[in-house]
């Protein structure tokens, strides 16, 4: 007596009902893992201050930058004067802008320096393995509505300058520094 043939299409859905019913199965050494919830974080945010400066070159007209900007705070823009100074090959710099407020974890935060240039601010927590080292954060610049510069940072306790694109005679500096909340 000749044994029936079984068909592909028998095969195939004998072959599934098998995959199934050993997936279930705790004994074939598949067992399914559960995650532990991740913890809180443990990095509440942080206080920010963010200046964006016009980089301008020797030899560029007086107030091609547009009118300067009277700093909140004379000494800290005295300090940063001097470290930009050192950091870019600039004559002079303009202050367009500045604020100072509190980033949340996981929150993104809009920051207005100025009428025409806003920064985002995504805080994304203490560097790994270390909460020393600083925090890190993604940034967009944006020139109304178009973004001109997107980063990813570490903000640690010194200033941080990030070079953006070139705007009128100059280029934007964008300066961020952690301290205290705006009073």
């Amino acid at each position: 007596m000749k044994k029936p043939r079984m068909n592909p299409p028998s095969r195939l859905l004998i072959g599934l009902a098998a995959a199934a019913l050993l997936a279930g199965n705790p004994a074939t050494g598949q067992e399914k893992k559960e995650t532990a919830p991740k913890p809180p974080h443990p990095h509440p945010g942080c206080h920010i201050w963010a200046g964006l400066y016009a980089g301008i070159p020797e030899g560029a007209a007086a107030g091609s930058a547009g009118e300067a900007k009277k700093p909140a705070d004379a000494e800290r823009h005295e300090r940063l004067l001097k470290k930009l100074a050192k950091a870019f090959a600039r004559s002079r710099f303009s202050l367009i802008g500045e604020t100072a407020q509190s980033v949340q974890d996981e929150y993104e935060t809009w920051v207005v320096p100025s009428e025409e240039f806003f920064l985002k601010i995504d805080c994304q927590g203490p560097v790994p393995g270390d909460e020393e080292k600083g925090v890190l954060l993604h940034l967009q610049l944006w020139q109304k509505e178009h973004v001109i510069l997107k980063t990813d940072a570490i903000l640690r306790r010194k200033p941080l300058f990030i070079a953006g694109p070139k705007w009128r005679d100059g280029n934007l500096i964008l300066v961020i520094e952690s301290g205290e909340p705006a009073p």
